[in-house]
């Protein structure tokens, strides 16, 4: 029955969700499950460069698990007859500035998985299965996007989720500053881990339709661009994008191992793109080389081009 009075809620717009043709499931790591489940696979060979939250389903599934680097071209360094109707490789849209690099591979093997985490703006390929994690672009506490390259349904019986308790840190943030709500913010990502597969919650279906996804790309773009223009010269990859992309980041490489904690020290937040890859990855390998030294400077839509000034300042003054 529908309720009529009482206390006022949110009031959001629904301009829409920027996808179509996506399940909206409760998180990344469960539409990479979503996937692995449907396909049924056997073994997944990953990326030494990647997040171990990706891990959870593969441990879930009781899958086999094989590793590859990546060459300076952020291709991998891999033998394609290994994949087998069995298996696939996950390929990871780094940055979303790799879109190049995934419709190469698409054009080789139909085993390719596609990891569009860091590339919300991409479309995905269409002949190959692709999961997105709204929650590395927006202000949202939950969610994730799973694109199949076929007319697949799946788990259309399955429950919703509820995001009530995932939402302080973003309060937190938006009234005192994201100091204030990290310790909320680790508490919300320790309740994701092992988290069932459920549906994207209703409040976070509300924010996703409430963003003017147009305004964000611009501002990505124009940040992104800016930095380029300032740091590609001393940049150790190549990091420019398609006319399209509107990147997660600027990723920047650069051999001076005391910049990321500088940066943190003058409260930018730089990301460590991943702790668990020193740890698991060869010393003399490319990825190992890429924890260490890449730094992946912000080029969202909460800032504007003073704001890049400043972090190219700060660079530029060592």
């Amino acid at each position: 029955m529908k309720e009529i009075g009482g206390y006022f809620e949110l009031e959001l717009n629904n301009t829409g969700s920027f996808h179509s043709s996506v399940i909206a499931v409760n998180s990344g790591r469960n539409a990479f499950e979503m996937i692995l489940t449907v396909r049924g696979y056997k073994k997944v060979f990953l990326p030494f460069f990647f997040c171990d939250v990706l891990l959870e389903p593969l441990k879930k599934l009781e899958l086999e698990v094989g590793y590859y680097d990546l060459q300076d071209n952020w291709l991998p360094e891999f033998d394609f007859q290994q994949l087998n109707s069995d298996s696939c490789l996950l390929y990871i849209n780094y940055f979303g500035i790799n879109l190049n690099n995934c419709q190469y591979l698409a054009s080789i093997s139909e085993q390719i998985c596609f990891d569009f985490s860091q590339a919300f703006f991409d479309q995905p390929i269409r002949t190959h299965d692709t999961f997105y994690s709204p929650r590395k672009f927006f202000g949202v506490p939950d969610g994730g996007y799973v694109f199949l390259k076929d007319s697949k349904t799946f788990f259309k019986d399955i429950e919703d989720d509820n995001s009530t308790y995932r939402t302080s840190h973003l309060f937190l943030r938006m009234e005192k500053g994201a100091s204030s709500g990290y310790h909320d913010f680790l508490t919300h990502e320790e309740q994701l881990k092992n988290c069932p597969m459920r549906k994207m919650s209703k409040s976070t279906i509300a924010i996703l339709n409430n963003i003017d996804y147009s305004n964000v790309m611009k501002k990505r773009k124009k940040n992104f661009d800016f930095l380029k223009d300032k740091l590609g010269k001393s940049n150790k990859i190549v990091a420019s994008r398609e006319t399209n992309q509107a990147p997660m980041n600027y990723p920047y490489l650069i051999a001076n191992i005391n910049l990321k904690q500088f940066l943190i020290r003058n409260r930018i937040y730089v990301p460590t793109f991943w702790p668990n890859v020193l740890n698991n990855a060869p010393k003399n390998s490319y990825s190992f080389f890429l924890a260490t030294f890449l730094n992946c400077l912000p080029v969202d839509q909460r800032y504007d081009l003073n704001d890049m000034d400043y972090v190219f300042s700060k660079i530029d003054s060592l």
